[in-house]
Formats: structure tokens, C-alpha cells, sequence
């Protein structure tokens, strides 16, 4: 995904662009894998090569959301100011008394979504 970032991915006028990778999302029952490659100075399981991940500095991000082991994302440095955040619901609530605790029974709800609006820098293998 790293070579992707710089051999194809082009913006929206055509022209290559080179994002840097800056995060890795994966299931967090790939914590001790992810950190083994990422903390290692020789390519994991070898120690002829040196770590070429090493020097790229990626952040990893375990999601427990990810309902597939094997899927992983990169994201692009880039990729934090092609996030939108917007309200569905504004926050509301309602109260009522309740005379069996002598007090005020308070219930609020609110509905927000987030979700990118431009998908160039970011890559991903969905998994298995």
C-alpha cells in the first residue's frame, strides 16, 4: 500500500500525488503482529534485510469494529482533513419526575456520523 501511495494515486486534475502513509487501521487481535513488524530493524522474519517500515513513522489503529481479522487500511497523512463530522440529530431531552425516587429522571440522545469525503488517500484490503 505504501508503493500505491506513490506510484498510483492520482487527484481528481489526473496528476500523481504522492500522500505519505501515516496510519495503519487493523483488528486489534493483530496488536502483537502489527507492533512485531512496525518495532522490528530487519524485515519480520528475517534478519538480512533492514526494516523498511521502520523510518515511515505509521501510527497503528486497532479497531474493534473491523469484523474481519485480515482487513487492514492505510491512511494518508492527508487523510485527516478529508474527514466530515455532521449531526443527524441535534442533542434533545426529555425529563420526568419520579416521585419513587423523589428526583428527576433525565434522558438525552443525540446522532452523529462520520465519514470521509474523499477516499485518494486512503488504501485497503478488505480481507477475507
Amino acid at each position: 500500500m505504501i508503493d500505491h501511495f506513490s506510484t498510483s494515486t492520482y487527484n481528481h486534475k489526473g496528476l500523481l500525488i504522492s500522500p505519505k502513509p501515516k496510519w495503519l487501521i487493523t483488528n486489534p487481535t493483530n496488536r502483537q503482529e502489527v507492533e512485531k513488524i512496525l518495532e522490528s530493524s530487519a524485515e519480520p522474519d528475517t534478519l538480512a534485510n533492514k526494516n523498511s517500515l521502520a523510518n515511515k513513522q505509521i501510527t497503528p489503529i486497532y479497531c474493534p469494529h473491523l469484523s474481519s481479522t485480515t482487513a487492514y487500511f492505510l491512511l494518508a497523512e492527508d487523510f485527516k482533513d478529508d474527514l466530515w463530522f455532521f449531526n443527524v440529530e441535534t442533542p434533545r431531552y426529555i425529563d420526568e419526575d419520579d416521585s419513587t425516587i423523589h428526583g428527576t429522571n433525565f434522558f438525552s440522545w443525540q446522532i452523529f456520523s462520520v465519514l470521509p469525503k474523499e477516499f485518494i488517500n486512503l488504501a485497503g484490503n478488505p480481507g477475507a
